[in-house]
């Protein structure tokens, strides 16, 4: 064998090896990328509002910190369900997340009294849920829902501001424990009547993710409506309702 082709040879060997040792060096970025720590653990939200009291006018901020185990979640999609006393409008808030799972909102309110807050946490797995309380003024709190023995659970019922007649919509309710875990497995009811009728209609509900409740349905006819949520789980000796009035024009 000449010295040329010794040459041609070794260069070869050379090109060959440094493509091998990069290949292998390329891909442990990958491997470390696929075997990084998953959060686990639990998934736990806190909530808190600033100031917990406050004067009418003034701002107050909604904060919720969503974590699951130690970790805090950042990609969750979370809202803040604001409503005075024992009314019937509930306000949505969309939340921006801050960093490190934390949460908020805010806005200012101008009628004194008891607020109350349910924080909803959506992940691709789970949905939970925290409630909380602020006081605006110096308005006493009122009392709400209506419960049979002891608060076993915390009944939300969701419903359109202004559905339209004819046009089909999701009746939803949320039930969780006093813990503020989902309530599963729960025998639920929607009962909807129109105001001066006698006639009551009832609807059974569906789970779909843990504590949420839910059927599609639509008003045949525009006018005042009640929608009342039963909701019953013998094996704890749950029965509670919550009730809504709503326009549908």
């Amino acid at each position: 064998m000449n010295k040329k082709m010794k040459l041609w040879i070794s260069s070869v060997c050379m090109v060959a090896t440094v493509s091998l040792v990069s290949g292998c060096g390329g891909s442990k970025p990958a491997e470390h990328q696929h075997n990084q720590t998953q959060p686990t653990g639990e998934l736990s939200v806190s909530f808190k509002a600033n100031p917990d009291k406050s004067n009418t006018g003034d701002p107050v901020t909604f904060q919720a910190n969503v974590k699951q185990g130690e970790t805090g979640i950042t990609n969750a999609k979370v809202e803040f369900e604001v409503w005075k006393g024992t009314s019937t409008d509930h306000k949505q808030y969309p939340a921006k997340h801050i960093s490190n799972g934390d949460y908020t909102a805010s806005d200012s309110f101008k009628d004194a009294g008891a607020y109350n807050v349910v924080v909803h946490v959506y992940t691709d797995k789970d949905h939970k849920m925290a409630e909380g309380t602020f006081q605006v003024g110096d308005q006493k709190a009122e009392e709400h829902g209506h419960h049979h023995g002891d608060q076993k659970a915390s009944l939300h019922l969701m419903l359109p501001d202004t559905p339209e007649k004819g046009k089909s919509f999701s009746l939803m309710g949320h039930v969780m424990d006093t813990k503020g875990k989902p309530l599963t497995g729960a025998n639920v009811k929607f009962e909807i009547w129109k105001e001066g009728d006698k006639k009551h209609q009832f609807i059974d509900a569906s789970e779909g993710k843990a504590g949420e409740y839910s059927k599609d349905y639509s008003f045949a006819e525009s006018g005042t409506y009640h929608v009342q949520l039963h909701v019953e789980k013998p094996s704890i000796k749950l029965h509670e309702h919550v009730e809504k009035t709503v326009t549908v024009k």
